[in-house]
């Protein structure tokens, strides 16, 4: 189909179709790269903010666990330096913990997050009482501390658990959620590898097709045009030319051609008939000397 295309066609605009075939080609490869790469990209991005997330929340779980130390310090010290120390860190973890909250998208860990925030809320509560309890004056240090222990290790306790869980549940997740990520991120980096080659071996493959096709639709019809012309050229004036419907320089030449058989023709069938005349004057010529011989003897013998 190519070829019957490009026959149709100068050499010089079947030259620049086939350069500008190749280019689409070269375009419609480098298209479709981009394309993977851009997927490609997209699982980057996911596994980087899947990343950030779990270094969060590893970071909100090891200030919540300075929170638990500083509680137990505070209930064995009754240092305002210590409540101080729990406020700042708390400041610093809560807002670690709102950037993961943020950004999550399963509906599971949403509630995860969302159970941790309240056991936080509450061990954050009981620390504010255990504040209270601690400063009340009305009470002497052993009673004070009595009562700061006890909500220690029942309040306290419980919402630390509770939140711990939840924490773990939250990091098992988003880990799993990292890994799938990592997966899907060398799932395209494979699939770009194997895009690059498959381009450049369609590219490379379709570029020597077109330049085949092309190539050999102006080499094929100029070989054979050339091998008709030796053939007039040694006498053979039978010969078919071929490729005269083409609409292209070989065409041009194929005409041409066909013209200088034809007049080659001409000129043999004009040398035929010379040559006829000429046997028929030598003949006439010869009937004539022998007439006249004839006449001379048949006078002589009268």
């Amino acid at each position: 189909m190519l070829s019957h295309f490009t026959k149709h066609l100068a050499i010089k605009k079947r030259i620049l179709s086939g350069f500008a075939l190749i280019i689409l080609i070269i375009a419609g490869a480098m298209g479709y790269l981009f394309t993977t790469s851009r997927a490609a990209d997209e699982n980057v991005t996911n596994m980087v903010v899947t990343n950030n997330r779990v270094f969060s929340l590893l970071e909100y779980g090891s200030s919540f666990q300075d929170q638990r130390i500083i509680a137990h310090r505070y209930v064995l010290s009754f240092d305002a330096q210590d409540e101080k120390a729990f406020h700042e860190n708390h400041a610093q973890s809560i807002e670690k913990l709102n950037t993961v909250i943020e950004n999550l998208t399963s509906e599971t860990d949403k509630k995860a997050a969302s159970d941790l925030k309240v056991y936080k809320q509450n061990y954050d509560a009981s620390f504010a009482k255990l504040v209270t309890i601690v400063n009340n004056t009305t009470m002497d240090e052993v009673a004070r501390r009595a009562a700061a222990l006890q909500l220690l290790r029942t309040d306290m306790r419980t919402s630390a658990n509770g939140a711990l869980e939840k924490l773990t549940e939250l990091e098992t997740s988003l880990i799993e959620n990292f890994r799938a990520e990592e997966k899907n991120v060398h799932d395209a980096m494979k699939a770009i590898q194997f895009s690059v080659i498959a381009a450049a071996v369609a590219t490379i493959g379709l570029s020597v097709f077109i330049g085949l096709v092309i190539g050999g639709s102006i080499a094929n019809p100029v070989t054979n045009l050339s091998r008709r012309m030796s053939d007039l050229a040694n006498g053979d004036k039978t010969t078919v030319i071929p490729f005269q419907d083409n609409r292209d320089e070989v065409g041009n030449m194929a005409r041409q051609v066909e013209v200088f058989r034809d007049n080659a023709i001409k000129v043999d069938q004009m040398t035929a008939e010379q040559e006829e005349l000429k046997r028929k004057a030598e003949a006439e010529r010869k009937a004539a000397v022998l007439q006249l011989a004839d006449d001379f003897d048949h006078r002589t013998k009268q």
